[in-house]
């Protein structure tokens, strides 16, 4: 016997990509999978379901990650259509020319196609009628995990491997987690923050430069207010995405004064994908390489030994004693 599965949705087989946001496609209603007779079958292999599927991870692929180590988690945080796909995209397809960290090398990822399909749109040759363009818009959906893009690093120097995940998540969570944390709601929003490594919190330039700037403002400083109560001091990169559109003075300079304000110690960088005039191309690329760079840099942790136990109670003889006969 063999096994055909498809989905049933004429839109997602057309697109590659879930319209009802499930990163599981086993979990999905509209995915069926019915057995077919042993000469229908056009394999004669063991068609049992493996455990990996090179899809983006969802909450139950994290242990094939975290089994040996845990993994690194980069979330990405910010509005729709503020370029966090996009970042992704370039990111990988900068992975395919060169090695993007100085410290580590590539040495695997169980997500490769979940990388491919984020890419697949910007890549050449494209159909004539269906040229490059930026990667579709992450589907909103209520997962309690966002997909997961998955990275195995090996380090240059003692050759040890770290894992990276970076989170997928469509900026409506985000925006709607700002106004209301309720874990009950938002739960792939609360799960992102809580459990990422470090955060690139996105500004969109285009939002700024368009028709309803305070708009855009407003949820830029009720995001930064949300994170910056919730990130428990954990490393914050701002990046300001679509940086070739020119933004009003006044609204850029209140924009940083909310972020200066709500994250006093996050690191700024100015990203686009199109080359500002009078600019190298590979300014771009430098870009890339500094927000990850900073991203996968593993922060020291403090910890503090102090305890509010008192040094003496004069009320107590025995939690006073000293020794030799002093108390």
């Amino acid at each position: 016997m063999g096994v055909d599965s498809h989905c049933s949705q004429t839109e997602c087989n057309e697109t590659g990509e879930c319209l009802y946001g499930n990163h599981d496609r086993y979990t999905c209603e509209h995915w069926q999978t019915t057995e077919i007779a042993a000469e229908e079958s056009s394999t004669e292999h063991d068609t049992q379901v493996a455990p990996w599927h090179s899809d983006a991870l969802s909450k139950l692929d994290i242990n094939l990650v975290s089994v040996q180590r845990r993994p690194h988690v980069i979330a990405l945080v910010g509005p729709h259509n503020a370029g966090k796909t996009t970042y992704l995209a370039a990111i990988h397809l900068l992975c395919l020319r060169e090695p993007v960290l100085k410290d580590f090398s590539f040495a695997g990822s169980l997500t490769l196609r979940g990388w491919q399909r984020i890419i697949e749109s910007m890549q050449y040759p494209r159909d004539k009628n269906l040229p490059p363009s930026y990667p579709p818009h992450t589907p909103n959906s209520n997962e309690r995990v966002p997909g997961l893009l998955h990275y195995t690093l090996r380090t240059n120097e003692d050759e040890g491997l770290q894992e990276i995940l970076l989170t997928d998540a469509p900026g409506e969570w985000f925006t709607s987690w700002a106004c209301n944390p309720d874990e009950s709601m938002y739960p792939g929003a609360v799960w992102t923050i809580r459990n990422a490594d470090a955060y690139l919190f996105f500004v969109d330039s285009d939002a700024l430069a368009g028709d309803e700037p305070g708009v855009a403002r407003s949820t830029i400083e009720s995001m930064a207010m949300r994170l910056a109560e919730e990130r428990n001091e954990k490393p914050v990169g701002i990046v300001w995405s679509k940086s070739d559109v020119k933004i009003d003075g006044v609204i850029e300079q209140q924009v940083e004064t909310i972020l200066s304000r709500e994250l006093p110690d996050a690191t700024s960088f100015r990203m686009s994908v199109r080359p500002q005039k009078g600019n190298d191309p590979e300014m771009m690329v430098e870009s890339l390489k500094d927000t990850l760079e900073f991203a996968t840099t593993k922060q020291p942790v403090a910890i503090d030994f102090q305890t509010d136990c008192p040094t003496g109670n004069p009320e107590d003889r025995f939690l006073s004693y000293r020794g030799n006969g002093h108390v």
